[in-house]
């Protein structure tokens, strides 16, 4: 049997560290909420103005990331117990990986750029509008460069518009295997499956990639950067597979070299992981859609 993906690093913030640094942000949007109340009672509409966007930006990165602790530990300690149950298998710590079925990531883009998208607009909004109040750029016109940000967040609005149009467009797609997982030195086998019918002129781009995923800093300085070390595509078009009415098939079928990286292997803050895209030029919004696959020793 071959080894098992590599325990992490323990050198992250456990959740309670965590938690502690989110209750200060809570606590300001909970006090900025109750400023607002009392702006509008009193008529103040432009500090009331104010007040419910630090509220509303404070309250949902306290209450937000809080809840969002608590669902992701629920998920830490559901792998953990599938990790106990088959400590020599880590293609099962996976539910997804384990019976051979996964789905793409699109929806969680659309989640996390959207997510991400208000949040920059929120904050970059805040200062620029602060800026207009105080009339800064008038006496220091290098305040002009603050403009930058709301238009970032304007492009990065625009991308989540792109993302959600393409996901209630083609819905979501499926990664059947035959594989399970695909052994290195081996093959990864499946097909695609898509939930709306599609047909591109020139076929579907098909890519299966390598990619070492390096983390630097902690915190608020946490940076993740992703290198491609591997990677093959194959072109579908006159060989797509038959499905039920609605649907549309393509066939994976790559080799794995012999000396390549296992999923999840290395480090917490140096792994590596295999993901499948696939991509087909169609009118009007493309469809995409990607797949992280097992790829471990057998």
């Amino acid at each position: 049997m071959a080894s098992s993906a590599s325990e992490p690093e323990s050198r992250e913030l456990h959740p309670g560290c965590v938690v502690l640094f989110l209750l200060p942000f809570a606590a300001t949007g909970v006090v900025m909420g109750v400023m607002c109340a009392q702006r509008v009672r009193d008529g103040n509409w432009k500090e009331a103005g104010l007040a419910f966007v630090f509220a509303f930006i404070f309250g949902t990165v306290g209450f937000g990331g809080i809840c969002g602790m608590a669902i992701g530990w629920r998920k830490l300690k559901a792998e953990a117990a599938f990790k106990a149950t088959n400590p020599n298998s880590p293609w099962k710590w996976r539910s997804d990986w384990a019976a051979g079925k996964i789905e793409s990531s699109n929806r969680s883009r659309v989640v996390t750029i959207w997510v991400f998208s208000v949040f920059w607009n929120m904050i970059s909004w805040t200062l620029t509008i602060a800026f207009a109040i105080q009339n800064v750029w008038k006496q220091k016109p290098a305040a002009y460069m603050v403009l930058l940000f709301p238009l970032i967040g304007t492009l990065l609005l625009v991308y989540a518009v792109y993302l959600t149009i393409q996901w209630c467009k083609f819905g979501k797609s499926f990664l059947k295997l035959l594989t399970v997982p695909a052994a290195v030195g081996g093959k990864l086998a499946g097909a695609v499956e898509t939930s709306v019918k599609v047909k591109p002129a020139d076929g579907f781009i098909v890519r299966l990639k390598c990619i070492n995923q390096v983390t630097t800093g902690y915190g608020r300085n946490r940076h993740t950067t992703e290198n491609t070390i591997w990677e093959e595509s194959k072109t579908h078009v006159h060989d797509l597979l038959e499905t039920e009415t609605g649907r549309c098939g393509v066939p994976v079928l790559f080799d794995i070299p012999p000396d390549a990286q296992e999923s999840n292997s290395g480090t917490l803050r140096n792994s590596f992981l295999w993901r499948l895209e696939i991509h087909a030029n169609v009118p009007g919004v493309d469809y995409d859609a990607q797949f992280e696959v097992p790829v471990f020793k057998l």
